[in-house]
């Protein structure tokens, strides 16, 4: 009977762990609401991404915003409203912890998304 609650709970840590190290405070608090940002993809990844994206979307399972190519599996050149990245920051539910970019900075991003999400 012991050997059968392990099994079962064995799996359900592992769902706890990962849950709790993704709304962990590393990855998305130190996002700086007051940097200012411009509308290319270098100063969009370095202020918001990297800082408050990458902790749990960085590379491991889903999406990932450790690089360019990366990051374009959740935008829709030219289209915010069709981009996931611009959707889940706009609407409050990315980050899950931490501090959320400010207005001005989602702006940005959805300017830098209408204009093509270039490389640059």
């Amino acid at each position: 009977m012991k050997r059968r609650i392990l099994i079962l709970s064995a799996p359900a840590t592992l769902a706890l762990i990962l849950f709790y190290a993704c709304g962990s405070s590393q990855s998305a608090s130190t996002i700086d609401p007051n940097a200012v940002v411009t509308a290319t993809y270098s100063s969009i990844s370095s202020h918001i991404l990297q800082n408050g994206c990458v902790g749990c979307h960085g590379g491991s399972g889903g999406y990932s915003f450790d690089s360019y190519s990366n990051t374009m599996k959740a935008v829709a050149a030219g289209s915010p409203s069709s981009s996931l990245l611009y959707r889940s920051i706009s609407s409050g539910s990315m980050p899950q912890s931490g501090t959320h970019p400010s207005s001005a900075q989602i702006q940005v991003i959805s300017d830098w998304i209408t204009a093509g999400a270039q490389n640059n």
